[in-house]
């Protein structure tokens, strides 16, 4: 059995974290929870009958745990992560990471040096629907050469800093993880593909294309062309969802992912739509995978250099916008 402290509880416990922790109630137990609002902190620990702790310290001293889940951590930002380096256990970043880039590289190394597990919660790599298209690309689609994204065009306009991302610009991050995750290539160069007169007219249907090196998948031909991302802002409507629109054309077809949990996929034969609303969440994989690591087990796992690689894109990103110009990740760090 697993023995978990929770750090913030946060406004998703019900509907995403409490249901994926009852359902690995086998292999887990929540024995300590700290939240600054007493009142999260007592009712998460009446539902799992786990101690109620006074502060971060308090919690992070507890010998009797094995890892830490940071649920909600917007109150304290870059010095939580310093405690957690402190502490050395294994942690589970399921909230935004509000470090700058280059305080991200250090407190990588210095958990890669003590051999420490911090795991972000990249979730689009989880989801039904993105499991699915990975199985699909090894047996029947092939290697992806392009991926299409529709974003709602208020994340275009959304403003944060280096350190903190708004809700929306953690999404496009996010975004960025899985195509690398997809693509198995490294982004090189942002472009706007809007002709140039047309941006001050129209600024929330805005696209951008970023080109990749080779993919480097298994089942990919190394005389390929290069793979490409194709970021397409639209007019939000009432039909807009948290979930962006993806469409991965593959070597043998297409498959596009209207959300979390569906996928339509066809090749020149095959045309299929399939639910996957049964499968388990994205949230319960990424906990059952990071329980592996804790026990030693070495399947891979996301970490703050893949959070790092992704905000150097969207960084990249906000550039390309601002200039209305392409802009090289090439040589830069």
């Amino acid at each position: 059995m697993i023995k978990f402290g929770v750090l913030g509880v946060g406004n998703e416990w019900d509907s995403t974290f409490q249901p994926a922790l009852q359902q690995l109630r086998q292999r887990v137990q929540v024995r300590a929870i700290f939240d600054p609002v007493s009142a999260r902190a007592m009712m998460a620990g009446r539902q799992l009958q786990a101690m109620l702790c006074d502060s971060v310290t308090s919690l992070l001293s507890l010998r009797e745990l094995d890892a830490i889940l940071v649920l909600n951590s917007s109150w304290y930002g870059e010095s939580l992560l310093q405690f957690l380096l402190h502490f050395e256990k294994p942690c589970f970043l399921a909230s935004n990471i509000s470090v700058r880039r280059k305080s991200l590289r250090k407190m990588h190394g210095v958990a890669i040096s003590q051999g420490q597990t911090l795991m972000p919660a990249l979730k689009m790599r989880y989801t039904p629907s993105s499991g699915r298209l990975q199985e699909l690309m090894e047996t029947t689609l092939g290697p992806p050469s392009q991926i299409e994204v529709q974003i709602p065009g208020n994340l275009a306009t959304c403003t944060s800093s280096d350190k903190i991302l708004c809700p929306q610009d953690e999404m496009v991050v996010c975004l960025f993880d899985w195509c690398q995750h997809i693509l198995k290539a490294v982004p090189l160069l942002v472009s706007p593909r809007d002709p140039v007169h047309t941006i001050q007219l129209d600024e929330v249907n805005r696209s951008f294309q970023i080109s990749y090196s080779p993919c480097r998948r298994k089942n990919a031909d190394s005389t390929s062309m290069t793979p490409q991302l194709i970021l397409n802002f639209m007019p939000v409507d009432q039909n807009t969802t948290e979930f962006p629109r993806i469409e991965v054309t593959c070597s043998h077809g297409k498959a596009v992912l209207p959300d979390a949990t569906h996928i339509e996929w066809n090749t020149e034969n095959v045309s299929e739509r399939e639910s996957l609303v049964s499968d388990r969440s994205e949230f319960e994989v990424m906990l059952d995978h990071f329980c592996r690591r804790v026990v030693g087990g070495l399947i891979p796992v996301a970490d703050l250099a893949d959070y790092e690689r992704s905000l150097r894109l969207h960084q990249a990103y906000k550039l390309s916008r601002e200039r209305e110009s392409s802009v090289s990740l090439l040589g830069k760090s």
